[in-house]
């Protein structure tokens, strides 16, 4: 078309200048509809994350709350046992006491204390006589051979242990439980 008509209507540089307009013309077109199209692209995917986000925090906040209650049932349940319960780790340090070994004690919070300051001399993890030790050396429940005496009360107590395994199976934590048989 350009060399049969336009070519007698206008000059060389007219359509030179033609063919840059057009040039131009176009690439502002496919521009135009690519931004869009990215724009879109990416308004679309942005609403699809808001709504994963959202069922992200939701489902978070359901098991948040989930695991809030049963920490709750777990401490309620360990702290209405009548024994004496006390969770110690390899160092002989408390990690966890249950209401009445708290009242025993005297003490609010015995966490992180080592557990001669708790039950004395006969609980030194370098003691033979420590049930913990034996327990965590054998990596069975010691149970229905070790007696103690609370040095306060002068109370006597039937003392049993029991390793717990970590996610890689090594004991490194041991549960006691103390039976008053005064």
């Amino acid at each position: 078309i350009e060399r049969l008509y336009l070519v007698r209507q206008f000059s060389v540089d007219d359509l030179f200048l033609f063919h840059i307009y057009r040039g131009v013309a176009c690439s502002l077109l496919l521009a135009s509809w690519a931004f869009y199209n990215i724009w879109r692209t990416r308004r679309r995917y942005d609403d699809m994350f808001q709504v994963a986000y959202r069922d992200l925090r939701l489902a978070m906040e359901e098991r948040t709350r989930a695991l809030a209650e049963a920490k709750a049932f777990t401490d309620r349940l360990f702290d209405s046992l009548r024994d004496q319960i006390v969770v110690l780790d390899r160092d002989g340090r408390i990690v966890k006491a249950n209401r009445v070994a708290l009242d025993a004690a005297g003490r609010a919070n015995v966490e992180n204390a080592p557990c001669t300051d708790f039950f004395g001399a006969s609980c030194e993890p370098t003691d033979p006589a420590c049930v913990a030790r034996k327990a965590l050396a054998t990596g069975e429940p010691a149970t229905g051979e070790f007696v103690r005496t609370d040095p306060r009360t002068g109370r006597i107590f039937a003392v049993d242990a029991f390793p717990v395994p970590d996610a890689a199976g090594k004991h490194t934590l041991v549960i006691e439980t103390a039976r008053d048989i005064t």
